[in-house]
């Protein structure tokens, strides 16, 4: 997960196009503090908690899902910490650390929302995902390389080779638990499949007119891949069994980066510097449009609940957005 504002108010909202399956909503807005900048988020549905990290002051608010409330500020001791992801396995939080000499990986326990420690033997890593069925982490590094971590002892077990041309760090990252296979997209029209059993690239796949693969998702129900391009605006729709570009997806967004995907309804949704889109993974059409006044930053999903948590830097909060 990676970048960068939201802020949804009864006016802001002023366009929600309620189809019969969606009619998402401001349920709250969380204000994490005069300092905290939230530039990524990250949600574990067990414990109903959002991770919101703050470069600025090296810093992961934790909010309360259950009562939409701030309850406390993680300091993480780093260098602009970014990316994050949760590993719910072992309700750990995981945060990457691309800036200045820190460029290390720091651990969380979110049982009491303490640091644990800060994992050395990356290189400014930018991406993260984990999966918690094989309860590994991977982060992708800016030489293109993966980083693959144990766990249980977050420790580092292998580094595999970046099969991209040219080996640029990976922004987006994500992981299909289904079938253990891990998606890396590049910055140049690349994206690769590695395999989780060993831990060895598949494939590399080309995609068209395409400059920079930020967000990616998976929805292994359907076995389809997204991907985001944040320079051609487009969202790619790709067979996960064949990597084959099913469809692309485009016209109604503007410099996308994130997206995410709800399993039981295939409901895609999309950051962009408009607001939200909310595109049918069954008929990879958009099917509502959240219109807010600043761009949201990022976003991720609470499936148990199915809220979002969106990151808004400019207003130092996390809103909810839900039905």
């Amino acid at each position: 997960m990676k970048r960068i504002p939201f802020f949804l108010s009864a006016c802001a909202v002023a366009i929600l196009l309620c189809s019969n399956a969606i009619c998402q909503r401001l349920i709250a807005t969380v204000n994490l503090g005069s300092s905290a900048l939230p530039f990524t988020v990250a949600v574990n549905p067990d414990t109903n908690k959002a991770y919101a990290v703050s470069p600025s002051d090296a810093t992961v608010s934790v909010v309360d899902g259950n009562t939409n409330t701030h309850l406390t500020d993680i300091a993480l001791g780093t260098t602009f910490p970014a990316a994050i992801a949760v590993n719910r396995r072992m309700n750990r939080i995981y945060v990457c650390n691309e800036g200045g000499f820190e460029t290390r990986v720091s651990v969380i326990d979110g049982s009491n929302d303490t640091l644990l420690e800060n994992v050395s033997g990356f290189l400014n890593p930018l991406g993260i995902a984990v999966n918690p069925v094989t309860n590994t982490v991977y982060v992708t590094n800016s030489d293109g390389s993966v980083g693959v971590m144990d766990g249980a002892t977050d420790t580092i077990i292998t580094t595999i080779p970046s099969a991209l041309s040219p080996a640029v760090g990976g922004i987006g990252i994500a992981v299909d638990a289904v079938t253990n296979q891990v998606y890396v997209g590049g910055q140049f029209a690349q994206y690769e499949v590695i395999d989780g059993n060993t831990n060895t690239v598949l494939a590399t796949i080309d995609l068209p007119s395409s400059v920079v693969l930020a967000g990616m998702a998976v929805d292994a129900t359907l076995s389809r891949l997204y991907v985001v391009d944040q320079n051609t605006y487009k969202l790619y729709v790709i067979d996960a069994v064949t990597n084959v570009v099913i469809t692309t997806v485009s016209g109604g967004f503007v410099a996308p980066h994130y997206a995410v995907v709800t399993p039981r309804t295939h409901l895609v949704a999309l950051q962009h510097d408009g607001g939200l889109v909310f595109i049918s993974g069954i008929t990879d059409q958009i099917v509502k449009r959240l219109t807010t006044t600043v761009t949201p930053q990022a976003l991720d999903l609470n499936n148990a609940t199915g809220r979002y948590f969106v990151a808004l830097t400019t207003k130092q909060s996390v809103a909810v957005v839900g039905q």
